[in-house]
């Protein structure tokens, strides 16, 4: 188990988690076996934690209300996966995975933000492409 928490730390760490370095989440999990990789798993999960909890806090509107309820039973379902890889490592892994998760969020809001500025939308094609890849995964493990 401690070298899971080190993988996680080293995960963390040798990765700046900005948006420049983001791949898709496709290409990454035919780069990574997110599958039965314990570090791939967990950021692959974590990137779809925080995907879907995005997209749900841009759905403000009434017309939206049933959308944003998807959006956010799907992230739960992500969170979930990712809380039980977490879980495994000794220490504090919800301070670790809480801090993971905002740092992605934040990623994925600055990428949106900026995308707004440029072009009058919130999502990128990053965005979709990645909601695509998470929602087939999801799909396949129901």
């Amino acid at each position: 188990m401690k070298h899971l928490l080190i993988i996680f730390s080293l995960l963390l760490t040798s990765f700046s988690w900005s948006e420049d370095g983001l791949i898709s989440l496709e290409q990454y999990a035919k780069q990574n076996d997110i599958e039965n990789d314990i570090s791939a798993a967990y950021y692959f999960n974590a990137r779809c934690t925080s995907l879907f909890v995005y997209q749900s806090d841009l759905m403000k509107t009434p017309e939206m209300k049933d959308m944003k309820a998807e959006f956010e039973m799907t992230g739960n379902m992500f969170y979930l996966l990712v809380s039980e890889i977490a879980k495994s490592v000794k220490g504090d892994w919800e301070k670790q995975l809480k801090e993971t998760l905002i740092t992605l969020i934040n990623v994925y809001t600055k990428l949106g933000n900026d995308n707004y500025i440029q072009k009058g939308q919130y999502l990128t094609q990053l965005h979709l492409e990645d909601t695509r890849t998470c929602s087939n995964f999801i799909k396949n493990k129901m």
